[in-house]
Order: C-alpha cells, then structure tokens, then sequence
C-alpha cells in the first residue's frame, strides 16, 4: 500500500502532548498521530453502530431483537476487520492495544453505571 504524506500543524501544547504520549508508546510522533486518527475512525464506526442498533431495536429497554443483535454482530465484526487492516502494516500491537483499552472502558462504564443506580 502507497503512503502520502498530509501535512497537518498543531499549536506547541499539543505537539508537546503528542510528542510525550508517542514516547510513553514506545514509537514516533507520526505513528502516534497515525494510531489517534485510526482510534477516530474506529469510535465513529461504534458510534454508528450503536445508532443503527438503536434504530433497528425500536430503542426501548425491552431488550434488543434478533435484527439488532445481527446488526451488533455485523457491526463488531466491521470493526474488528477495520481495526486490523489499519494496525497491519503500521502497528501490529494494535490489536492487543485494542482490546486492553476496550477492556477498560466497559470496566469503566460499567462502573460509572453502578454509581448511577439508586
């Protein structure tokens, strides 16, 4: 695959914050930069995904229908497929990074919705 090059400018406290967090990753500040927009295509494909099984579940709290559960399933197997085409040749611990930080965040919502409750 061909790679072009897009310039992009950022303002010194955030080319800073990238530069520090590509470090505490362990790669450059463009591979970082390249990882974020990835990160960006992914959460617009959940986000997505969540609308369209809203949509096709009515919406209610009676649970979600066969169709929305296929539609769940269509789309977590996009983006897995998604994930893996970006992080193929530019990140090959994408993956495993992928799933850490999915891990967290449902830990993470989980227990903001436990806070909630009462």
């Amino acid at each position: 695959m061909s790679q072009s090059s897009i310039p992009v400018r950022f303002d010194s406290s955030t080319a800073a914050f990238l530069t520090q967090e590509a470090a505490r990753h362990g790669v450059s500040r463009s591979e970082f930069i390249r990882m974020m927009v990835g990160r960006g295509i992914l959460s617009k494909s959940i986000e997505d995904a969540v609308a369209e099984i809203g949509a096709v579940s009515g919406g209610g709290a009676g649970g979600i229908t066969a169709e929305g559960f296929k539609a769940l399933m269509v789309n977590i197997i996009e983006t897995r497929n998604l994930l893996r085409m970006i992080s193929a040749k530019n990140y090959p611990e994408a993956v495993t990074e992928a799933k850490r930080m999915a891990q967290e965040e449902v830990e993470r919502l989980f227990s903001e919705e436990v806070g909630n409750v009462g």
